[in-house]
This record gives structure tokens, sequence and C-alpha cells, in this order.
């Protein structure tokens, strides 16, 4: 083995001294902890925790690598599966589509830094819809503002004091989609309707407030020291002014929602949803395409099974023919060596009448008996012609009879 097949102390000093493990490790192929564990077995001092995370002036001086002898030489891995996604992008080249969605969504992300402003604009006509069909409807128990039924709007789930916010958020949004060509639609009245067309893909979204469910301290009438479940007040509700914007596709490990908190809210994460939209279209697309190919897979296992299928019920019908053929051989084998061992029966007993002073006279019992048994060996014998008997009528016995 060459010496580059080995770990170098020296290089991995340097290396741990200048960035964090967790950036050359996955050069190597492992990762930062399986990293950490070559260097203390190699005896290179490490820096120690949050060292990377103060200011370099308040960083302690890295102390020298000093020779240890008898160090074990340990292998390098060769050929191994990078475990980091940026070495990982780096060996496998992207495509020229995977290329344009990322660009896409880095173009989402910084889409508030400058360019087209969408609060300049006239506000989208399906945010005016939703208003006048917001502030014709009513409330529910939730104090909800609900359209009135028929009616087709943005899928708007909030209260009346955050209708404004909520429409000035969906109008952002609505132009950020616009400018990348992406349409939104409503396909009904109900609830996820709203929907858009984004690579492809139909991503439904909405936005909803946030309900804060309690029950109201009031004083208990019953002077009793048991107190039933239906003595107490209603559950009560009301909406707390926090928005969230939620995507309604099912797929996964992806991040579908996004709500305010309490260092950002909900009008400073428009691009961030918005890119989001696109990764969830991917998740979609990726979804869609495994199970478009788990069906071929099931379509041709299916397609083998029937076919194997097919092959068994022939071979079982050769094999059952097949021994069918052999059965009839042995049959008629153990029917010849019966209708053998008959015939040399028969001339035993006419040697042997013949020894005592029997001849074989035509019309004498010995003479019939000979006649009627070389008969039923012929109708044993496979071989020879089977003349007619009386058992030839057995067929004919039936009920009682037979």
């Amino acid at each position: 083995m060459t010496s580059s097949e080995f770990w170098d102390r020296f290089q991995l000093y340097e290396q741990v001294w200048q960035q964090p493990v967790s950036k050359p490790a996955p050069t190597y192929g492992i990762s930062d902890v399986g990293f950490a564990k070559v260097c203390r077995r190699l005896k290179v001092p490490l820096p120690g925790r949050g060292y990377w995370a103060k200011p370099e002036y308040r960083r302690p001086k890295r102390p020298s690598l000093l020779s240890v002898p008898d160090l074990p030489r340990i292998l390098r891995p060769i050929g191994r599966k990078l475990n980091s996604e940026n070495a990982v992008s780096a060996a496998v080249p992207m495509s020229a589509t995977e290329q344009a969605e990322l660009a896409l969504i880095q173009r989402l992300e910084r889409f508030g830094n400058g360019g087209l402003n969408p609060l300049a604009s006239e506000p989208d006509a399906l945010v005016k819809r939703t208003r006048r069909a917001l502030a014709r409807g009513s409330t529910d128990g939730r104090k909800i503002l609900c359209p009135r039924a028929g009616e087709m709007c943005l899928d708007v789930r909030v209260s009346k004091q955050s209708l404004d916010r909520a429409l000035g958020i969906l109008d952002r949004l609505l132009a950020i989609l616009r400018a990348e060509g992406f349409w939104v639609t409503v396909a009904s009245n109900g609830r996820e309707s709203t929907r858009t067309q984004i690579l492809n893909q139909e991503v439904r979204f909405g936005l909803l407030e946030r309900v804060r469910q309690f029950r109201p301290a009031t004083p208990t009438k019953s002077t009793s020291r048991f107190t039933s479940i239906f003595d107490r007040p209603p559950m009560e509700y009301e909406p707390t002014g926090e928005l969230c914007f939620q995507v309604w596709n099912s797929c996964q490990n992806v991040r579908r929602g996004w709500h305010d908190t309490k260092h950002q809210k909900l009008e400073q994460m428009v691009c961030k949803f918005a890119a989001g939209m696109v990764r969830v279209a991917q998740a979609e697309r990726r979804e869609a395409d495994e199970m478009r190919r788990a069906a071929e897979i099931y379509r041709l296992e299916e397609v083998f099974r029937q076919k194997r299928q097919a092959e068994l019920v022939l071979l079982k019908g050769l094999i059952h023919g097949e021994e069918l053929r052999v059965r009839r051989l042995e049959e008629a084998a153990s029917d010849w060596i019966r209708a053998r061992h008959i015939r040399e029966y028969v001339m035993a007993v006419v040697r042997s009448k013949m020894e005592q002073g029997h001849k074989l006279v035509s019309g004498s019992s010995l003479t019939r008996w000979v006649l009627w048994a070389m008969d039923q060996a012929d109708r044993l014998d496979p071989l020879a012609a089977s003349p007619s008997s009386v058992l030839d009528r057995k067929c004919e016995l039936t009920g009682p009879y037979r």
C-alpha cells in the first residue's frame, strides 16, 4: 500500500484548526464524528466546544502537534459513498431541469430584496372578490369569517380584525407567483379550493388564523360538593391574531406550514413560503414518480406472476398427463405379468392332470376349464384381443341389483 492510502497527521492537524470538522469530513466520505475519532486515535489535538462560535480574537491559541512514537497507521476510506449534501451534489452533477428549479427557488427567496414590488400594483382580482365575499358573509362559532354558499373566493379563514392583514399577505403572494408565471385559481367555494400549477403539479394552499379555545371562569351556582360536567360553562373561542400559511398537499419530508413567531411576522416570510410551494411541488412530483415506478414494478410483477401462473398450469397439466401415462403403463405391465402367470399356471395344471392319466378331450370339464382360464388371461393381456365375457355386462346392474 502507498502512503497516500493512510491518514496524514499533519494534514489532519491543519484541517481541523482551519475549519470545523464538519467541513473536511464529507470530502473523505465519513461523518464528523468518525473524523474526530480518527484525529483522537492519531493524537491530533482538536478545538474545544464552542471554539468556532467565539470571535477570532477570543479563541485560544492552538496547541502544537507533538510527535508521538508507535502510532497506528489507519487506512483512509477509499471509494466510499459521501455523506454530505454538498459532497453528493459535487459528485453527482445536476441536470438542466434541476438547475432551473434551484434557480427558481433561490430567485423566489430573494424576491423581496429588490425588483418587483407587488404592493405597488393594483390588488389582485381574486383578493378583491374574497374581500367582498367575506364582507357579505357571516362568522361561525369560532368567530371566523365564512362566505355565503355558492360564492367562490380564496381559502382565507380569519377573523374580521385580521382580514385586511391576511388579504395583504395573499395579495403579495399572488403577485410573486404571477411574476413567475404561476396563476392562482379557485376550484369551488369549499375549503382547500385555492390552488396553483407549479412544475406541472397542483399545489393547494390557504391562510388561517389560530383560535384559542378556553372555558370561562364563572362561579359555580351549585352548593353541592359534587359537580357534574353539565354544570360547566360551554367552551368559548377567541381568535389570537396569529396567522398561518398552510399548504394542503399531503407530501412528506418537506415543510408545509409557516406561521407568525415572536421574531418574525408572516409578511416577512411571503417569499419563503412562495419558495416552499416550489419545494412542495418538487416533493409531489417525486412522490408521483415513485408511485408511477411502483405501479410499473407492480404491473411487471403482475405480468410475470400471470405468465408464471400460466406456465405452472401448463406444467401441472403436462405432469398430470405424464403421471397418467406412467400409471397406465404400470397397469398394462402388471396385467401382462398377471396374464403370463395365469397361462403358466394353466399349463402347469394341464401337465399335472396329464401325468395323472387325464386327457384333453373335446367337451371334457378339464378342456372347458382350460379354455375359460386362457380367455381370462387374454382379457388381462394388453397385447392380446380381449374375448367377450359376462363381466362386460356388469354395467347393466343398477339400483338394488348392483
